[in-house]
């Protein structure tokens, strides 16, 4: 990232550099602690076996105290300049493409309701939930059923990479989970598809398909116009709209 925003976009180096010191505060209590735990704590003097505890409980505590700074810093900053954010001049052809967008989105999402699907996908629903919550539960309070016990000191058989999946049970549920996933992937995908092929009525999707048609007609007359700057007169949506 630095690279890329220093290179393309300018950005002073130094700035840079400096704005990405935070990361080194987080990241090195994460590898210390991790480190004592490679070594094991019964190879460390008395007062060093809590420090890795202390260590990842610090970096826990930078990490939220971090977020909530930054969002309170964006925050800050959007209040203070709330007249300079609004006057920054709008990209018409962005307003246009989100404006699209937004009703690609809401196609999408009415193609993918309850009401609108078919029986099978209706089925497969109720199967692929059931699947991902029985799966779900079965990793987290039936591990040991699941996953072969292991410390961060144990080697990694790699004639055998599947050896910590306890058979059979294990096996069943990470099939289990990846049938889910894979459907929830098809359907996803099925979904979006139809949404894009089939035409949806506007007032289904409670979206005015007439202000993006009328937005898109007021910026095609803005760049087409050749009146002078004293006579252009900026045409709202409604009154592109009463053109259509």
């Amino acid at each position: 990232p630095t690279s890329v925003l220093t290179g393309i976009l300018g950005l002073p180096l130094g700035e840079m550099l400096l704005g990405s010191l935070p990361h080194f505060v987080i990241v090195v209590p994460n590898t210390v602690s991790g480190g004592f735990l490679s070594v094991g704590t019964e190879n460390l003097p008395d007062y060093m076996q809590g420090v890795g505890a202390v260590l990842l409980s610090v970096s826990l505590l930078i990490q939220v105290v971090a977020t909530v700074l930054f969002l309170q810093a964006i925050a800050s900053f959007e209040l203070k300049n709330k007249a300079l954010l609004q006057e920054l001049p709008k990209d018409e052809e962005v307003e246009e493409y989100d404006a699209k967008q937004k009703w690609v989105r809401q196609r999408r999402a009415h193609a993918r309701q309850w009401r609108n699907l078919s029986h099978s996908f209706q089925v497969g629903h109720v199967i692929a939930v059931s699947v991902m919550v029985f799966s779900t539960l079965s990793f987290m309070f039936l591990s040991s059923l699941v996953f072969a016990e292991f410390s961060i000191e144990d080697e990694v058989n790699e004639e055998n990479l599947e050896g910590f999946i306890k058979p059979y049970f294990g096996y069943v549920n990470i099939a289990l989970f990846a049938l889910a996933t894979v459907y929830t992937f098809y359907f996803t995908r099925v979904t979006s598809l139809k949404a894009d092929d089939e035409e949806i009525n506007g007032s289904i999707l409670n979206l005015d398909v007439g202000d993006i048609e009328a937005q898109s007609l007021t910026t095609t007359l803005s760049k087409k116009s050749n009146y002078n700057s004293d006579q252009t007169k900026e045409m709202s949506p409604e009154e592109a709209k009463n053109q259509l």
